[in-house]
């Protein structure tokens, strides 16, 4: 297992794709709020909502 020196350095330009992509997420941000299913969401709604909002993303590039 790393140490927690590895673990808590710094993400670079060298460093994998994803841990790139996901190192600059706020987790308080409204983005990331948004993303999270709500307390009275059924799955169901959630999943919906969450296409809705990536087919609307998509369509707008």
């Amino acid at each position: 297992q790393p140490d927690d020196d590895c673990l808590n350095q710094p993400i670079t330009a060298m460093d994998y794709l994803i841990l790139r992509a996901h190192a600059s997420l706020d987790p308080n941000s409204a983005e990331t709020q948004s993303q999270l299913r709500r307390p009275d969401e059924s799955e169901l709604d959630y999943y919906e909502r969450r296409y809705k909002s990536f087919t609307w993303y998509t369509c707008s590039i």
